[in-house]
């Protein structure tokens, strides 16, 4: 299979169920927009795999390292199948089967709030704001998560919360301060 078609060079483009729109509506908005945020989470990734340990960690930290690495390449899984769900507007898909090949399923809201206790439980309680920063991978997690703000979607609002606490535990396993917020 080719990875350019031609059929999109007059402006319109076909969405899962074989409707043509045109690229300027709403639906590439939204898919450009978890394609973007995807693009992030894999740029965090790899910046964590780069990481530099601080010498304190535990066998605690250790596991959720590796609950850090596969919950983003879960993710990441997880926004393909979004985007699916978006290309593929109930409205005007006439194929059942198509529709419930992209359902997507709200057991993946409960695995994100899963992730976020068991990092946020290793980590101090959170007492200031914090700013974007503390070590490549925190940043590049809270670029993620603002990404991830700019839809509304139940699971992306909760993804953002699980950033953030995955932000300030990159920190803290790289031994990095976080910036907190000062008047």
């Amino acid at each position: 299979m080719k990875i350019y078609t031609k059929t999109g060079d007059k402006g319109t483009t076909s969405l899962y169920s074989g409707e043509r729109r045109t690229k300027d509506d709403l639906v590439f908005d939204a898919l450009g927009s978890v394609d973007e945020l995807n693009a992030n989470l894999g740029l965090a990734y790899e910046h964590l795999l780069q990481i530099k340990l601080c010498d304190e960690l535990g066998e605690t930290d250790m596991n959720n390292i590796e609950l850090l690495k596969s919950s983003l390449t879960s993710v990441q899984s997880r926004l393909l199948d979004l985007g699916s769900c978006i290309a593929t507007p109930i409205e005007t898909t006439t194929s059942e089967d198509k529709i419930n090949r992209v359902k997507f399923d709200n057991s993946n809201i409960e695995k994100v709030e899963n992730w976020i206790d068991t990092l946020d439980g290793s980590l101090p309680p959170l007492k200031n704001f914090i700013l974007p920063g503390g070590g490549l991978t925190a940043s590049q997690l809270h670029v993620a998560r603002t990404v991830c703000l700019e839809d509304v979607q139940k699971y992306l609002n909760r993804l953002s919360d699980f950033l953030f606490v995955a932000a300030r535990y990159a920190s803290k396993i790289e031994g990095k301060e976080e910036v907190v917020y000062k008047k």
